[in-house]
């Protein structure tokens, strides 16, 4: 079963080149595009025409952003519902999809965020980050010698915490996107009884190791992506393109693949 989600995934980007092309200019817009302009808009003078320049490209990195989020529920859709051609995009639709999945990820992350707010403050990370600062500019590469074993461990733990935190959150938040892809409802996707249902269909420890499985190939994807940083900024360009595009592509036909094990189960 898992070996044919996973080799589904590989093979559904590339079922349509121009598809992929175009979420790739997509996926260009709303990272690397939008951060190159704005670095070079940023420096310097800022006359009007600047100002206008950077707030254009900020709309045009959010519109994108919002349409591709929108657009990976699509294809979560899709995949519930047995499709296997890949789905084109549809701006309007995808931007009223996109702004309810935006609004579910809000919802699942707003409490870990507060709490790990809360650790952080009892634990005074930022004070830690500012010491490990000062200790950086007055000795320089040595920094790390004269760093207190006691700020090391705080600085761990809390990034520990935050990491456990935000993957539980986003555990769950997993399975509630795909159930907003179903029911195009965003009460369907805070319905924790019917989420942990859902997961119980598919079966926890199946359901936890397909997840390890996919988190283990973004990895690696990624990693290979940054051979193309070697090319300079064009190949940054190219690895925001090409890999980019896969990844919009990949993840979330891998969601509904998962999330189909749990319908075929009802």
């Amino acid at each position: 079963m898992l070996s044919r989600i996973i080799t589904d995934g590989f093979k559904y980007p590339f079922k349509n080149w121009q598809l992929f092309l175009m979420v790739g200019m997509l996926s260009l817009l709303s990272a690397g595009y939008s951060f190159f302009l704005l670095s070079i808009l940023t420096i310097g003078t800022q006359s009007v025409t600047e100002i206008i320049s950077v707030v254009i490209t900020i709309i045009i990195s959010i519109v994108t952003t919002i349409i591709l989020e929108g657009y990976g529920i699509s294809i979560i859709k899709d995949t519930i519902n047995n499709s296997n051609d890949p789905i084109f995009i549809n701006p309007i639709e995808n931007m009223k999809t996109g702004i309810k999945s935006i609004v579910v990820n809000i919802v699942y992350y707003i409490i870990p965020l507060i709490i790990i707010s809360a650790i952080s403050i009892y634990l005074d990370l930022f004070g830690v980050i500012g010491e490990i600062m000062s200790y950086n500019a007055q000795y320089g590469a040595n920094y790390i010698n004269h760093i207190s074993p006691v700020l090391i461990v705080n600085l761990i733990l809390v990034f520990i915490i935050m990491g456990i935190i935000l993957l539980i959150s986003t555990y769950f938040l997993i399975i509630a996107k795909c159930r907003l892809a179903k029911y195009d409802s965003i009460k369907s996707a805070i319905q924790i009884k019917e989420i942990l249902n859902d997961i119980a269909k598919i079966g926890w420890v199946k359901y936890t190791i397909y997840l390890i499985v996919l988190g283990i190939l973004i990895v690696v994807i990624e990693s290979i992506g940054l051979i193309f940083n070697l090319g300079g900024f064009i190949g940054s360009l190219l690895r925001m393109f090409i890999i980019g595009s896969f990844i919009t592509l990949f993840i979330p036909r891998i969601y509904g693949s998962i999330y189909k094990i749990a319908k075929k189960r009802r």
